[in-house]
């Protein structure tokens, strides 16, 4: 991973979330207080305009932002450079589900990292998920970081999992959550959904992903797909013209 732009995200980020000597508590508390202390909405604003506005920030960012297979668009807008183990300390993403990709549904999964959000605007349906006998029947995939990141038949395990929390956060709700927890989020009603996300740094190797559909069989998974600096020029100025 490449730093972004330094004037991109406001510099008291690395202060707070680069420290390699800040355990993930601390790293944790840390995130929570950087999101506490900005308005994130007038924040992805500025920040939008100044990408739509400046064509070397569209083409850095947009080679790198995708259409993720879980349904919304995933924006990288900063991070700290790569540790020693190529990882970064910290990002910072922009999350955009569009009302026509409504049809896609999210795997159940935890992180390698904890991380915070804050929901730009629209209703996000937020669930979570803990092993429960009875409860469904799932394919469960121990993931590995740099894996050829295809999903062997012979590491396919089966997991039952019931839902433990089933709420709505609506625009402004400003959320932390640690990375061994089981969750996934669906976009609410018929409207533009958005949150920016603060990840911390690695605290283990992998993530757990739980999905309903075998992942390792041809077609299962959608590719991600990169926007480019276009595409992304077009999402964000709908962004900011339509929801903020």
């Amino acid at each position: 991973m490449h730093a972004m732009p330094p004037d991109l995200v406001p510099a008291r980020i690395d202060a707070l979330l680069a420290d390699p000597e800040a355990g993930p508590v601390e790293q944790l508390q840390r995130i929570r207080e950087f999101l506490a202390s900005i308005d994130p909405a007038a924040w992805v604003r500025d920040v939008a305009a100044r990408i739509i506005d400046d064509e070397y920030l569209a083409t850095s960012i947009g080679q790198r932002a995708v259409e993720h297979p879980n349904g919304f668009d995933l924006i990288n807008l900063g991070g700290a450079l790569p540790t020693i183990e190529q990882r970064p300390a910290y990002r910072v993403r922009l999350h955009i589900w569009w009302p026509e990709r409504r049809g896609a549904v999210e795997d159940i999964h935890n992180h390698a990292w904890d991380f915070a959000s804050a929901v730009l605007c629209g209703t996000l349906r937020f669930l979570t998920y803990s092993p429960e006998t009875p409860g469904q029947l799932y394919h469960w995939y121990p993931y590995t970081f740099g894996s050829d990141g295809d999903f062997r038949k012979a590491e396919v395990r089966r997991a039952r999992l019931a839902c433990s929390f089933d709420g709505e956060l609506a625009p402004g709700t400003r959320y932390v959550f640690d990375h061994r927890h089981l969750h996934r989020v669906i976009p609410a009603g018929t409207g533009i959904v958005a949150t920016l996300v603060l990840t911390g740094r690695f605290l283990r190797d992998g993530s757990d992903i739980y999905t309903e559909i075998p992942r390792h069989e041809k077609g299962a998974r959608l590719p991600r797909v990169p926007l480019g600096s276009a595409l992304l020029r077009e999402r964000l100025q709908r962004l900011l013209t339509q929801a903020l």
